[in-house]
């Protein structure tokens, strides 16, 4: 299952920058793109609302002090002289409208976030690609890691992606799905 979604993966970005006429990083058209692909191919894929705190090495040593400001959205910079960063999305805060999570997909045993580029900060050595796919073996929170750079993930029971046009405006996913099925159909 992760070689398909490794192979979708270096597709999907620049086939939604393509149809956008920008490089996109939103979660949520990437992941529902994605999700129509992988059915096409009969993939299983659904989609798994979860926070994310992304930390370079040095910060690692310093994760659990700083977790709950982490969870709240905050980026964290400790002295200069430890090189130390962490930052954090899809903090609980639902007191105002609209989408405040982070939104991936899962697939027997695998995890996949096409948007997970938003939050490198390449300057402060937390680097993560334009998508990552990993194991996931169920349970609620889960780590991955990526040249240096450590991702906890952590399910969240926050729905309201599906109230977004990127959910469920069908025009805009079937033109970027099909593009990607023709690319990965004409691969052997």
């Amino acid at each position: 299952m992760s070689e398909f979604l490794a192979r979708l993966g270096e597709y999907l970005p620049a086939e939604i920058a393509r149809e956008l006429g920008f490089e996109y990083r939103g979660c949520i058209l990437a992941t529902r793109t994605a999700i129509e692909v992988c059915s096409y191919f009969g993939v299983p894929a659904e989609p798994f609302p979860v926070r994310v705190l992304l930390y370079n090495e040095p910060y690692g040593r310093n994760v659990d002090r700083y977790r709950a400001q982490l969870l709240a959205g905050e980026e964290i910079q400790l002295g200069p002289e430890e090189h130390s960063v962490g930052i954090g999305f899809g903090k609980r805060d639902r007191s105002q409208p609209g989408w405040d999570g982070h939104l991936i997909l899962i697939s027997d045993g695998a995890f996949a976030d096409y948007s997970i580029q938003q939050a490198e900060r390449t300057h402060r050595g937390i680097h993560t690609g334009p998508w990552i796919v990993g194991p996931y073996h169920g349970g609620d929170c889960w780590t991955a890691s990526h040249r240096g750079t450590t991702l906890e993930y952590q399910e969240t029971d926050n729905f309201r992606y599906r109230m977004a046009p990127d959910w469920h405006d069908p025009s805009r996913i079937r033109r970027v799905a099909g593009r990607l099925i023709r690319q990965m159909r004409a691969e052997p």
